[in-house]
């Protein structure tokens, strides 16, 4: 490639001397743009795809409507920063070449120590961890998971308190109250009405004061065993769904001595790299293959983003088995957009920055670029995990 940075000097002079607005300072100018060609801007047969550009090209095609510019017939594309270089070395080369470099470049402070600038934001680059959902101790369910809380032997000695209960308080009765005719139907009654007391329901007349004496302390007695069973039944349900190993952020995942796959040459990988060891950080060439690294346990983790996340997630051929999930907290907030060179003084490409920024911000506060990712997600999506769930 050449050079394609056009000069527009000309152009800020007029709207310095106040014969146009700044929002019309590129009409009829053929913006120089280079693209790299990848989910959101894919090709056909080598070509822009009619039917849908993909989400880069509608976003580009109506920032020209509203500016009043064309790049359709002006632009290049590139396939990534090839082996050895970053994505900063292709950014830079890009905004030094061309007028716009038409793609998301996640906004660092080092970049625009280069001299970089970043049009507003419309792809949340924040940085995140995504893993496999967390395994749990939970059993399948089942018919009998209500007798968890209690061993073999606690229900096991529940079962002969509630049959000695009844034995012992008719033979209490019998006692105390020599001509009480008791019929065969007295011990099933007794038996019933001990086993109701375990579910807190007295219904047992005691006549005698040994009877009273007795009734009364199995009522406490369950008290006592209703409220253990309450308690660990609570607790069973908290470790049913309790993770063996819990990781809220990248240090948790770093101490745990699990591998994260990075994108390598990305923002990301650049601030992992210089914060941790990294005989923990598994570089990949795309962001595709870290996802590809996670399903053949190259890695744990992916170090990813949020809008990323976003398109991946549904993707059935990334998470077909809905079993990848965003994983702890928001490592590094950070927001991406295109990117241009800052040069206010020589070819005054900041006023393409300038008048990108006015339309971007208004197509923000319209809802178009909500609408632009929704219509992506439309076309893009192939599996819905929350209706999988």
């Amino acid at each position: 490639f050449g050079n394609y940075r056009q000069n527009v000097c000309a152009r800020h002079e007029q709207y310095y001397n106040g014969e146009i607005e700044m929002r019309d300072a590129l009409t009829g100018l053929d913006l120089n743009v280079v693209v790299e060609v990848g989910r959101l801007f894919p090709l056909k047969d080598g070509a822009i795809d009619e039917s849908y550009p993909g989400f880069i090209g509608v976003l580009l095609d109506e920032l020209a409507k509203r500016a009043n510019f064309s790049w359709r017939d002006s632009f290049a594309v590139t396939y990534g920063p090839g082996e050895g270089r970053t994505y900063t070395d292709l950014f830079l080369w890009g905004t030094n070449a061309f007028d716009l470099y038409a793609d998301w470049m996640t906004r660092t402070i080092e970049r625009l120590k280069l001299g970089l600038g970043f049009t507003e934001g419309f792809y949340d680059a924040s940085f995140i961890l995504v893993g496999k959902k967390p395994e749990s101790v939970a059993q399948k369910a089942s018919l009998f998971n209500w007798l968890e809380p209690f061993d073999s032997k606690v229900w096991w000695s529940i079962l002969a308190t509630i049959v000695g209960s009844a034995i012992f308080y008719a033979i209490l009765e019998i006692l105390n109250h020599q001509d009480h005719k008791h019929d065969k139907l007295s011990f099933v009654k007794n038996l019933f009405f001990s086993s109701l007391i375990f579910s807190q329901h007295f219904m047992f007349m005691p006549k005698s004061h040994a009877a009273r004496i007795f009734s009364g302390s199995m009522a406490f007695w369950s008290l006592i065993t209703v409220s253990t069973y309450t308690a660990n039944l609570a607790s069973f349900f908290v470790v049913q769904h309790t993770p063996l190993i819990q990781i809220n952020s990248i240090d948790d995942a770093i101490q745990a001595k699990m591998l994260i796959c990075v994108w390598e040459g990305s923002a990301a990988a650049e601030f992992v790299s210089k914060k941790y060891d990294p005989d923990f950080l598994v570089g990949k060439n795309s962001e595709e293959a870290t996802f590809e690294g996670i399903a053949n346990g190259e890695c744990d983790f992916v170090l990813s983003s949020v809008t990323s996340w976003e398109q991946f997630e549904k993707d059935k051929g990334v998470n077909g088995d809905c079993d990848l999930t965003w994983i702890g907290r928001v490592i590094k907030f950070a927001d991406a957009g295109f990117a241009i060179k800052n040069d206010a003084g020589v070819l005054c490409t900041t006023l393409i920055h300038n008048v990108l920024n006015i339309h971007l911000m208004e197509m923000h506060a319209d809802g178009f670029i909500e609408a632009a990712w929704l219509e992506y997600f439309r076309k893009n999506q192939d599996i819905d995990c929350n209706a999988v769930a």
